[in-house]
């Protein structure tokens, strides 16, 4: 729904930004004259009410979905981590090295991830709160002083485009990191492939494990909206968890039926070779995500300095950075490029999953089918 949403607001803006249709309803003030609003508000034209209807259900998702990044994902599930990890002795008591490895590898990683989860809720919930002056500004409500005007729009875009600077940096680290496990996974793939009695302990990380698990490892605790039990409960829960790792160790490394065994591990093979592929393919959605983005961050840029700049033109290097056009130009060609970008974004985000579907190769047991 996000995605389809992002997908009709920066397309109206888009329409809006190359003034398309100019004989139509969308422009026509006398539509939107029922709604009695008051000079300048009366100006809001049928296509700015489309719009602003759309930045108010970003205004709300966004910045919902930030909080509770922020929260579920961050602070609370970092205290349960925390809660967690002070109890790890007890699975000491009742597991194998490989096992406590296992479970502290994880702990730890997903401790840093709920760090990261409570910075990026906060960068995202910032974004959405900033639509809130959009919305003004699609109202006409910034050509007055009721929100501060058109100084407090310029400041919730610069608080947008500051928020969106580290998550651009996320976003190239989620695709080194997607590249990573492709990685690792045809690695894997490759040692499978060589083992006649067992998958061998040494290669198990957290990281591994989760990989060769067809659905992934998925610990009680790994969920973002991970809520706070009494001790007794997460102690037998975190044992339970040491308990169905010893279990699921033990059939990659030790079952009974050797043959069994070793057709699940062929198996797994073929599966983590065509998995690898979606792997990397989704590595590169996350730097077309990059693309796009960037593209926004320095188009809107120009927007906010033009308003900086005011009459002047800038000095030679300021000049350089509005890629040699006036301010007018910058400011509508920077604002184009940003809605234009976001519009496809969403684009990406629909219709990559049934063409990664298409792209996936069939696993070997389909072909030998």
């Amino acid at each position: 729904m996000d995605s389809v949403v992002q997908l009709l607001r920066n397309a109206f803006c888009c329409v809006k930004d190359l003034h398309l249709f100019p004989s139509t309803v969308l422009y026509d003030v006398s539509y939107t004259a029922f709604l009695n609003l008051p000079t300048p508000l009366n100006k809001t034209t049928p296509l700015e009410i489309a719009i602003a209807i759309t930045q108010f259900y970003a205004f709300v998702s966004v910045s919902m979905s930030g909080y509770r990044l922020m929260t579920d994902g961050g602070t609370k599930k970092l205290r349960r981590i925390e809660k967690l990890l002070q109890n790890q002795s007890k699975v000491k008591k009742n597991a194998d090295d490989t096992v406590q490895d296992l479970v502290m590898e994880r702990l730890e990683k997903e401790k840093e991830s709920a760090r990261l989860d409570r910075f990026v809720g906060a960068l995202v919930m910032s974004i959405g709160l900033a639509f809130f002056w959009l919305v003004g500004n699609s109202f006409h409500v910034t050509e007055t002083d009721w929100i501060g005007g058109l100084p407090a729009l310029i400041l919730a875009l610069s608080v947008m485009e500051i928020a969106l600077l580290p998550l651009l940096y996320y976003m190239v680290m989620d695709a080194v990191g997607l590249l990573g496990k492709a990685a690792v996974m045809e690695y894997l793939a490759k040692i499978l492939r060589k083992c006649k009695n067992g998958v061998p302990s040494v290669i198990l990380t957290d990281e591994s494990f989760s990989i060769l698990l067809q659905k992934g490892w998925n610990p009680f605790w790994a969920g973002k909206s991970a809520v706070d039990d009494d001790e007794t409960a997460e102690e037998k829960k975190l044992l339970a968890e040491a308990s169905s790792i010893v279990s699921e160790l033990e059939s990659w490394t030790q079952d009974k039926d050797k043959g069994a065994m070793k057709a699940k591990i062929q198996e797994t093979a073929s599966r983590l070779e065509t998995d690898a592929v979606t792997i990397r393919l989704e590595a590169y959605r996350q730097i077309v995500y990059f693309i796009l983005n960037g593209i926004a961050f320095y188009g809107y840029m120009l927007g906010i300095l033009v308003y900086f700049l005011g009459e002047n033109e800038g000095t030679i290097s300021i000049r350089g950075v509005k890629l040699g056009m006036s301010n007018s130009e910058a400011e509508w060609s920077g604002n184009f490029a940003g809605d234009f970008a976001w519009t496809i974004e969403p684009i990406v985000i629909l219709f990559s999953p049934p063409l990664f579907t298409l792209l996936k190769p069939k696993t070997l047991k389909s072909k030998m089918d």
